[in-house]
């Protein structure tokens, strides 16, 4: 039986995008068919209200139940900046320190939280 959880998109010009990460990280989404994760996880909400909270951060953005498939451990931290290396991904996604990061670049994960491997969107949640 599928697992379900809630991710926050961005529609842009009626295609959907992460919420957050800019290119050349960003994925698109197209419902129905399973989007991989090129580097670590995707990042999904285990709970309706979590994607609410955080989506009202994300301009033009979507709440869509999605289903899941490999979970992934998140890194202790999640990196601020919007334009990183690709390096650095990898880096905060094999939990290694990175020395060369200041203080006011990394932060906690938004609440609930958690990533896999893939996911597929299944249905646009209106609120």
């Amino acid at each position: 039986m599928a697992e379900y959880h809630f991710k926050v998109v961005r529609n842009r010009s009626g295609r959907l995008f992460s919420a957050f990460v800019e290119s050349p990280f960003d994925l698109e989404y197209i419902p129905g068919q399973w989007t991989d994760a090129p580097i670590g996880g995707i990042l999904v909400f285990t709970h309706k209200i979590f994607a609410v909270n955080f989506s009202y951060s994300v301009p033009s953005n979507e709440i869509w139940r999605c289903e899941v498939d490999g979970p992934v451990d998140l890194p202790p931290f999640r990196a601020l900046v919007k334009c990183v290396y690709r390096e650095v991904l990898i880096d905060i996604w094999r939990n290694q320190c990175r020395t060369d990061m200041g203080k006011n670049t990394l932060a906690n994960w938004p609440a609930g939280t958690v990533a896999y491997e893939r996911v597929r969107l299944v249905e646009k949640i209106c609120f």
